[in-house]
């Protein structure tokens, strides 16, 4: 005698219904943590690339290092497809940012140029401003990343 085990009407539509909402909390999980660690991959490039621009200039002693630093880095935060806001220093509302800029030896090799870049992301989960080592609440949170280069 055998049994055959058959899905009664509508268990389909049940397991789908339970099932449903993990797969979608997953994808959006993890479109958010892309999001996240996007941001801060591009934050992080453009500070090394004005960096190296304020090195690269501060050392030959250009008067303009400085603002060719901070252009260098807003293009990169552009092209980086981040929605930029208002230029601000310490930024906390989402999509505002700061670039600033230092060199030791302005017009001597050998000393340091840094530049540090701000953004502010928008917070989709608190818990991963954490992660990638921003600072925030709930609505946005901070990312601060620091390159230098001695200078040439």
């Amino acid at each position: 005698m055998r049994w055959v085990l058959r899905a009664r009407p509508g268990q389909e539509t049940i397991q789908w219904l339970i099932i449903a909402p993990v797969f979608l909390g997953a994808f959006f999980l993890a479109l958010g943590f892309g999001f996240a660690a996007l941001a801060r991959a591009e934050v992080a490039a453009a500070a090394r690339s004005a960096a190296r621009t304020a090195a690269i200039e501060c050392g030959q002693g250009t008067s303009t290092w400085s603002t060719d630093a901070q252009q260098v880095a807003l293009t990169a935060l552009q092209q980086g497809a981040l929605p930029l806001g208002n230029e601000v220093p310490n930024p906390t509302q989402a999509r505002d940012w700061y670039v600033g800029t230092y060199c030791s030896t302005p017009g001597q090799p050998g000393g340091i140029a840094a530049v540090q870049v701000q953004y502010v992301v928008i917070n989709l989960y608190p818990q991963w401003g954490k992660i990638f080592g921003g600072q925030g609440g709930v609505g946005a949170w901070t990312l601060n990343q620091v390159a230098s280069f001695p200078t040439e």
